[in-house]
């Protein structure tokens, strides 16, 4: 979306109007449908801000509805299209870095939380090789079932205890 946003702006810079720099934007990415389908909505008459706000209704879109409500506003007010639009993309690409580094950041915590996960298979592997059956004691005393009960929901519990921190900071 960065890009389309940038080659809009380009488009503007070089004098062209709205509806014919959204459309040659559009156009210039012929990978992406959604841009295509905008571009193929304006050079049918479409207004440029409804083509864009339609466009925009899912989330991975959802950058053109900024570019659609900047759009609407340049258009009532006579401001600078190509100056929002330039706002527009810097927010677009800080968002890109902040999300970039959330990623980063948590792929630590992530990685340990599914190694601490897996550790109950090798204290398994571990008990069957000093010559224990600790499935066996598990799935036939009421011990094993109360412990097998309180570690699985411990461990689901911590799993999404992490997921959930994960999604927060994203989110944030």
């Amino acid at each position: 979306m960065v890009q389309f946003v940038d080659a809009v702006v380009a488009e503007l810079d070089a004098g062209a109007p709205p509806a014919s720099a959204v459309q040659a934007a559009g156009t210039s990415f012929p990978d992406e449908p959604v841009l295509a389908r905008v571009a193929r909505h304006v050079s049918m008459g479409t207004d440029v801000a409804a083509a864009l706000r339609e466009a925009g209704r899912t989330p991975a879109t959802g950058a053109l509805l900024r570019v659609a409500a900047c759009v609407q506003v340049t258009t009532s007010t006579g401001a600078g299209l190509a100056n929002a639009l330039r706002r527009v993309a810097d927010g677009l690409r800080d968002e890109q870095a902040l999300s970039r580094e959330v990623t980063s950041q948590l792929a630590a915590p992530r990685a340990t939380a599914r190694l601490l996960a897996g550790l109950p298979v090798v204290v398994w592997v571990m008990g069957y090789g000093l010559g224990a059956d600790p499935v066996g004691v598990l799935l036939t005393t009421p011990y094993g079932w109360g412990c097998l009960t309180v570690g699985l929901a411990l461990e689901l519990l911590g799993l999404r205890w992490v997921n959930q921190l994960a999604r927060g900071v994203a989110g944030t």
